[in-house]
């Protein structure tokens, strides 16, 4: 995963590690990996829900995007630097928990295909992909728990984020969260590691029987589908989608 969205100067966290995230932990610090992968997941749990108690943060907890702290920064706020939603700098400068609890992430509609990549249970850390969905609702986003801000407009439409999320976890509870993301992605999309062989024969059968029924409705087409036979592209719905007959194997 490449993070292309960069711009001058080069965050600090680019440029090196979190101490965090390259420091071993205490034994007495460690907990299962089964515990370390519950507390990690809960993450997007309580991104979907609202809800910053439904995961384990503790009041150290630091989300850092792209090297960028978005998360219980308490970096001095930029003078003339805006407050509102629009701009983040209230919300960033609160912990982690806290900011999720405000229903800022919102415009998150789901966040699927988890993918567990890694667990060092001597450094403390958990490295999840996932795919965040965003459906364009609800417009205006309701903020709550923020003084002086109830709603804010949510103008980003709809489009997926393919994601990646380093965690660091200490005594069960998440201290160090590093997110990467590619951008700009269909809504919808696949993460490319989730359709396995069995799934990709599901959306082949799938396909036939839509086309047996003459229906292309029945199918999930890409918007740009191109449908060729005989050499020659014909429009969705035309050629065998209008002849094929649905026999039994």
């Amino acid at each position: 995963m490449i993070w292309r969205q960069i711009s001058e100067p080069m965050p600090e966290g680019l440029i090196k590690p979190r101490p965090g995230l390259v420091q071993k932990l205490d034994p007495a610090e460690r907990v299962s990996r089964e515990e370390m992968f519950r507390a990690a997941n809960a993450y997007y749990d309580a991104i979907e829900q609202n809800d910053g108690n439904v995961a384990p943060f503790a009041d150290e907890c630091e989300r850092h995007e792209g090297g960028i702290t978005s998360a219980n920064n308490q970096e001095p706020v930029p003078e003339g630097a805006e407050t509102t939603f629009g701009a983040m700098a209230a919300f960033g400068r609160m912990k982690c928990g806290e900011q999720l609890s405000t229903g800022i992430m919102r415009y998150i509609s789901d966040i699927n295909q988890r993918r567990l990549v890694a667990i060092d249970e001597e450094m403390g850390l958990v490295m999840i992909f996932s795919m965040f969905n965003h459906d364009g609702e609800p417009n205006p986003l309701p903020v709550k728990n923020v003084p002086g801000t109830t709603e804010s407009p949510n103008k980003l439409g709809q489009f997926n984020v393919g994601a990646g999320h380093i965690y660091k976890i200490r005594s069960g509870k998440i201290y160090e969260i590093e997110a990467m993301a590619a951008l700009g992605m269909p809504y919808h999309a696949s993460d490319g590691w989730s359709c396995t062989r069995d799934c990709l024969a599901g959306i082949m059968d799938n396909y036939l029987n839509a086309l047996g029924k003459n229906d292309p409705a029945g199918v999930t087409l890409a918007a740009d589908v191109e449908i060729v036979e005989n050499n020659k592209k014909i429009a969705k719905g035309e050629g065998l989608w209008k002849s094929a007959n649905r026999r039994p194997h």
